[in-house]
């Protein structure tokens, strides 16, 4: 049975290894989880690789794995389609492109008129009164 603690590590390593492609630190771990000895993590996951959830590599940094098992808490909640994400991006950053395009052309005018107020108001003025006859 896993304590909240434990199952808040596995989200944690799980999502990280989903967002950045390797797994956390040990101290990264105790941050995420607010534990800020690095041995109660390291018990931890000691817990978690005797249940099962864990593969490790004794002596070596960042040498885990998640097992199948961990991996079929989370995967229904966070499993994406990698191809509609990079479209969904590509999408965003053509929109972007345009809405700078856009903003670029707006200054432009804008500077435009302000250039010509500006031209106007130094160009003298025939202020000439006609005087009656």
């Amino acid at each position: 049975m896993l304590s909240d603690r434990q199952y808040a590590i596995l989200q944690f390593i799980y999502q990280y290894m989903t967002d950045l492609g390797f797994v956390p630190s040990i101290r990264e771990i105790g941050r995420a989880v607010e534990i800020s000895s690095t041995s109660v993590v390291n018990y931890n996951l000691d817990r978690l690789t005797a249940q099962g959830y864990v593969l490790r590599t004794p002596g070596k940094a960042r040498a885990f794995a998640l097992t199948g098992l961990a991996r079929e808490l989370f995967e229904d909640h966070y499993v994406t389609d990698v191809r509609e994400l990079r479209e969904e991006i590509r999408l965003l950053r053509r929109e972007n492109e345009q809405l700078r395009r856009d903003h670029k052309s707006r200054i432009a005018t804008l500077q435009r008129k302000y250039e010509r107020i500006l031209q106007e108001s130094k160009e003298p003025q025939d202020t000439a009164v006609p005087y009656p006859a």
